[in-house]
């Protein structure tokens, strides 16, 4: 079943409508000479004499208020009514010719209300003809008003769905590239057991504990969008120790870490395919080899080194299947550290070196 979008409004946008409520009611008219026309030719005026008793003052003082607020429920009828059904629906004409039609009973409306009041007070009406001039200049800020204010919510909605759509399109390959690193790290580790189990290593049950504090790491907290550092050192650590059972003592392998790790948190399974990379491809089995990592902590970054010594393709029995590797995790860091990470790669044919920075927040 689909995702049902709510749309709630915000506050700036209810004090933005509060104010424009007001400003209709309280202002006298928009266009306060159009709203009062001269006397009808032969009539005394709008007015009665000083002498004559209005029976009910109010309703003659307050008259544009009451007309404003008439423009309120058109700009409101406008605005949520008749731009989202016509309007936004590409049927431009069918708006003008609804709003048109719209604006035209809402004067007679209005006029009447005059007609009324003036008939209430013993005065004489104003006819159509003469309040129509005011009554369209007022109809016509109002509509415009409100096609501003409609075409620009829409194209906020549409901004807000672009950008839902992009962040679910970029959750979507993140889960993607993520499942590609799980069942990738696990059979790298699954045939180094392996390979220990074939020799009857004694450390063959120590190296399955690692694996299995790995797998819980992978399958209960790396689904997590952030983890804490601390927890992914430790899944470091779990994982150079298995290399460390399997490897001989012709390998060095060294693991610093530097700085306070309790209160920075960072995206799970970033670090490790540039340690996994080093033992993959940096190790000899017939010469010395040395690795190096180093994980820096700063106040608002992490930076991990790496180096490892570059090992000719036929010296070492390399993974074959490997398809993930470094490109999954560059992209990864795309999506996740945009603009927030440095990712520096060397090269010189006898030493291979990675630097990654990380600009990292508290828990």
């Amino acid at each position: 079943m689909g995702k049902t979008r709510t749309h709630t409004i915000s506050w700036p946008v209810a004090v933005l409508h509060f104010f424009v409520v007001a400003l209709f009611i309280s202002m006298p008219f928009l266009m306060n000479s159009l709203h009062k026309p001269g006397p009808p030719p032969g009539g005394q005026g709008m007015l009665p004499p000083d002498e004559h008793h209005i029976p009910f003052p109010l309703l003659n003082v307050y008259r544009p208020e009451l007309q404003n607020l008439l423009l309120v429920v058109f700009f409101y009828i406008n605005l949520f009514v008749l731009i989202p059904r016509f309007l936004i629906r590409s049927n431009v004409w069918r708006y003008v010719l609804v709003t048109t039609l719209a604006a035209f009973a809402m004067m007679i409306l209005i006029w009447a209300m005059h007609y009324g009041i003036d008939k209430m007070n013993h005065m004489i009406p104003v006819s159509f003809i003469a309040r129509a001039p005011g009554l369209l200049v007022s109809f016509g800020i109002v509509t415009g008003i409100a096609v501003g204010l409609g075409l620009y919510n829409d194209w906020k909605r549409s901004q807000e769905e672009k950008a839902e759509l992009r962040a679910v399109a970029v959750e979507s390959e993140l889960s993607f590239l993520k499942s590609q690193v799980s069942p990738h790290f696990l059979f790298n580790t699954l045939n180094n057991i392996y390979s220990m189990s074939v020799v009857q290593s004694p450390q063959t049950p120590d190296a399955v504990l690692k694996l299995a504090s790995l797998m819980r790491y992978m399958l209960y907290e790396a689904s997590a969008p952030t983890v804490p550092l601390r927890k992914e050192i430790q899944n470091l650590n779990d994982y150079i120790d298995l290399q460390r059972i399997r490897l001989t003592d012709k390998v060095s392998i060294r693991f610093e870490v530097e700085g306070i790790v309790d209160d920075r948190a960072v995206h799970p399974l970033l670090l490790i395919p540039f340690i996994e990379n080093a033992f993959k491809h940096g190790i000899s089995y017939s010469n010395a080899s040395q690795v190096e990592m180093r994980l820096h902590i700063t106040a608002d970054a992490v930076e991990l080194f790496v180096s490892n010594p570059v090992v000719p393709a036929d010296a070492n029995q390399k993974d074959k299947s490997s398809g993930v590797g470094l490109l999954n995790v560059k992209k990864r860091l795309d999506l996740l550290y945009p603009n927030r990470h440095q990712l520096v790669i060397k090269n010189d044919g006898s030493t291979y070196r990675v630097t990654l920075k990380l600009e990292t927040k508290p828990l």
